[in-house]
């Protein structure tokens, strides 16, 4: 099974980082479901805009 990085506001990378404190802003944590996506940027903000 493959195993998924569970990024934080620390070590997700560059282009999430303002998804993610986005996303704790709005739910006072950083759901895992975002922390996941935050491995591809692109898909943190496509997800995050729906």
């Amino acid at each position: 099974m493959a195993k998924f990085t569970v990024y934080t506001a620390d070590n997700a990378p560059k282009a999430a980082k303002a998804s993610l404190a986005a996303a704790n802003a709005s739910f006072g944590f950083i759901p895992n479901l975002q922390a996941t996506m935050a491995e591809s940027p692109e898909l943190l903000a496509g997800y995050s805009a729906l």
